[in-house]
């Protein structure tokens, strides 16, 4: 069972995760135990237990409107290159 399975309460249960990179995971053979019977765990977890802060939304441009912007800057290019382009022809 996955950890954000709705039928599994994080508060009570015990999971041995493993840093991957920057991310953590919970490997397939790793025990997932009920904090009742986990008594002797805790106590050796209990200095090696690393807080963990809820991610906070990324700041800045969405995808979205970096699209946008990136159309739109495309789009000008092209009609300045355009008008560049007739004018040169005209002057010919």
């Amino acid at each position: 069972m996955d950890i954000t399975d709705a039928r599994i309460s994080i508060s009570e249960n015990l999971f041995f995760l493993k840093k991957n990179g920057s991310d953590w995971e919970n490997p397939l053979c790793s025990p997932t135990l009920k904090q009742e019977n986990t008594a002797e765990e805790l106590a050796f977890l209990k200095d090696k237990e690393i807080a963990l802060n809820e991610a906070s939304e990324p700041s800045g441009i969405s995808g979205g409107r970096v699209w946008l912007i990136t159309v739109a800057a495309l789009g000008v290019s092209a009609l300045l290159g355009y008008g560049i382009y007739r004018m040169a022809r005209r002057r010919v």
